[in-house]
């Protein structure tokens, strides 16, 4: 008998502990849920996994510390501080015990425990926008009908196909040349330059979209990023043993994907990729060297290098990238040989920084960085017209993806109630007999851009996408659906297509 009166204040004592791990569990994911959309804004689940380190794609050690100290720091901290006053109460109380005492013992914490892992599920859950992720996953919907490997039609006439360059501009989209908006238009520089040049006047971002490497596979692959699919090694691997959380395979990038690179290696092009940042983050370096590329020139080479406009959190300045860059445009023009050049930005990636060569007038940071950005490209651009390589040279410039809105950032409501946002792009042909649409998508830029260089397709097809010089998409494609359809479609799982696309088939 004395025995179970022992036990049962025991048996209260770890229900109760319990209890406040659970609060503490809640706390966390309500922490982490309301970072997450303050830093970043609402992402899928497929960035969230795709972009552990670095939380947003390569300030890795300022965001993860930023995110020990209000996600796990702060909330333990308070979930600990009212456990130890709610056990202070408790035996305080229990020394004169009433009625009306010992209901405040039990709901207090009852409330506790059903109330914080609620909230924190609800907040984690919209910020990774859970509830779409699992609608996502009905089994009926697959893209695997819709998808093609390019074909190149082999008679192409008279067309000679010309070399590529291809400058993707870090979170760019043509709400930035808003002046009334933002005081200034921070395209201008960039626009003068390609006045002449096509556009798409409506390209939207793929839904589910929105960081870089979906932006970059999505116009090179012309398919929507998606994680591997878990119930094979690899996903375990990727998930659970990977030393290094930034790579998405140990064994291979979407080897089931034929991206542009591939399609211009086979026909004997020489792929060059420039960029500011990091190679290893989000495996990029890894997506480019297994399709096509031969030479990845990121921040680990441009260090070794010994540059020095480097800001530690991106990497080198958009001034002495484009300056490097005319030195390798040279060398390849000179080569004698077809190559593609493709570039990526990072000064209009938040936290933007103001470099030396960057007089500030702005009172926001992110104005003067995009100002000072787009006057690097546009000065690229008039290099290249004045050395005459525009003469054989096909030119894509545009956003890799729509800029994020966190809640953090000052200009994030700008960009969040602004009407029909669209992803800035200009492009410049050799080739006089073609007229771009008005309305793509990122899936149709990889048959663009093929098409822009000279190249004929079947059907104007790559991928899932449909060439914006097609007129409207051929029957069995995915731009012959409805605006829904293709919605549902874009953001089904489709497990077996993706099991297919990173090698996981058996």
């Amino acid at each position: 008998m004395r025995d179970s009166k022992a036990r049962r204040p025991l048996a209260t004592t770890a229900i109760q502990v319990i209890a406040w791990v659970l609060v503490l569990i809640g706390a966390i994911a309500f922490a982490l849920g309301s970072w997450i959309i303050r830093r970043f804004g609402h992402v899928s689940l497929d960035q969230a996994l795709m972009n552990l380190d670095g939380a947003g794609e390569g300030a890795g050690g300022s965001f993860i510390r930023e995110a020990i100290i209000y996600v796990l720091a702060i909330p333990t901290l308070a979930v600990v501080v009212l456990a130890v006053g709610y056990f202070f109460l408790r035996a305080r109380l229990n020394r004169g015990i009433t009625a009306s005492r010992r209901r405040v013992l039990v709901v207090l914490p009852v409330t506790a425990v059903l109330l914080v892992p609620v909230l924190g599920a609800w907040s984690l859950g919209s910020a990774v926008q859970i509830r779409q992720y699992w609608q996502s996953r009905d089994s009926s919907l697959d893209i695997g009908p819709y998808y093609v490997s390019p074909e190149l039609v082999a008679d192409q006439g008279d067309t000679e196909t010309a070399n590529l360059v291809l400058i993707y501009l870090e979170s760019m989209e043509n709400t930035f040349s808003d002046a009334d908006l933002f005081g200034v238009n921070m395209l201008q520089p960039v626009e003068a330059a390609t006045a002449s040049w096509d556009q798409i006047d409506n390209l939207h971002q793929y839904p589910g979209g929105g960081w870089t490497m979906a932006g970059i596979v999505s116009t090179q692959c012309g398919i929507p990023l998606r994680m591997p699919p878990s119930g094979g090694e690899r996903g375990t691997e990727t998930l659970e043993h990977s030393s290094d959380l930034n790579r998405i395979s140990t064994a291979a990038y979407l080897p089931g994907a034929t991206c542009l690179g591939d399609v211009l290696a086979a026909q004997g092009y020489n792929n060059v990729y420039l960029g500011g940042a990091s190679g290893s983050y989000a495996s990029k370096e890894q997506y480019y060297r297994e399709h096509g590329y031969q030479q990845f020139l990121g921040r680990e080479h441009w260090e070794e290098q010994g540059e020095t406009e480097i800001a530690p959190s991106w990497g080198l300045s958009d001034r002495r990238l484009f300056e490097n860059a005319k030195s390798v445009l040279t060398d390849l023009e000179e080569s004698g040989e077809p190559f593609a050049l493709t570039m990526l930005t990072l000064d209009s990636h938040e936290p933007a920084t103001i470099f030396p060569s960057c007089q500030a007038l702005s009172s926001h940071p992110l104005v003067d960085a995009t100002r000072c950005s787009m006057g690097e490209v546009a000065g690229f651009i008039d290099f290249m017209e004045k050395n005459g390589y525009l003469e054989n040279t096909t030119v894509v410039v545009m956003g890799d993806h729509l800029k994020f809105t966190a809640t953090e950032e000052s200009m994030g409501a700008d960009f969040t109630n602004y009407p029909n946002r669209t992803i800035f792009n200009r492009i410049y042909s050799t080739r006089d007999d073609l007229k771009v649409n008005d309305v793509a998508s990122q899936l149709d830029m990889y048959p663009t851009i093929l098409e822009a260089m000279g190249f004929s397709l079947r059907e104007g097809r790559a991928g899932l996408g449909t060439s914006a010089y097609s007129q409207g998409g051929p029957e069995g494609s995915l731009g012959a659906l409805s605006d829904d359809e293709q919605e549902r479609l874009i953001r089904s799982r489709s497990s077996d297509f993706y099991a297919e696309m990173w090698g996981e088939q058996q």
